[in-house]
């Protein structure tokens, strides 16, 4: 649960689990500024300790004057072999956070996941 401090009521159910777009919807009901690395860190450090995840470490990167990548985790993912032929793809996952460029307000919150070209490996 999401507390204002200032009035002591609640203001919006975080899920721990799952529902990660409960915690962008609070911060852009809230007006979060998300205006420098600082920031980012602070938002996406917080997310983190809400939902009990171990992601503090995650890289984040400003991508345009109105986006951030925030939590960014890469991996190799094979998703077939045939005939000693492994089709392989890196798997991108995000949170993508737009934000306005005036006022460095969050607008949006999104989880993503980004796919690259297949890769044909040799498996010997």
């Amino acid at each position: 649960m999401a507390i204002d401090t200032t009035t002591k009521r609640f203001v919006e159910e975080l899920p721990c689990w799952g529902n990660y777009e409960a915690y962008g919807k609070l911060l852009v009901d809230h007006r979060v500024p998300l205006r420098d690395t600082a920031d980012a860190k602070l938002v996406w450090d917080v997310f983190c300790d809400v939902h009990h995840r171990h992601w503090k470490h995650y890289p984040l990167k400003k991508v345009l004057a109105n986006e951030w990548h925030l939590g960014i985790y890469r991996y190799a993912q094979t998703t077939s072999v045939v005939d000693e032929i492994k089709t392989e793809v890196t798997r991108t996952h995000y949170t993508k956070v737009l934000v306005d460029p005036k006022t460095g307000q969050v607008n949006s919150w999104e989880s993503k996941m980004d796919s690259s070209d297949e890769r044909k490996i040799p498996t010997k």
